[in-house]
């Protein structure tokens, strides 16, 4: 008998909108963890203003 193993994962998770109640760099680690420990192939952030994406990239240069 064949077994079939299933790999459940999202191929994309994204940010729908800024959370002033959450600080930014706790938002972006979040992201970064999902596609690191495989749970997300890529993340996409929307609804975010310039600045606050600018920002994004300079939390996650590492």
């Amino acid at each position: 008998m064949e077994k079939v193993i299933c790999y459940c994962h999202k191929f994309l998770f994204y940010s729908n909108r800024f959370d002033p109640e959450t600080l930014l760099e706790e938002t972006m680690m979040a992201l970064d963890y999902a596609v690191r420990s495989g749970k997300a192939l890529y993340v996409e952030i929307y609804n975010y203003t310039a600045a606050q994406t600018k920002e994004t990239t300079e939390i996650l240069k590492y």
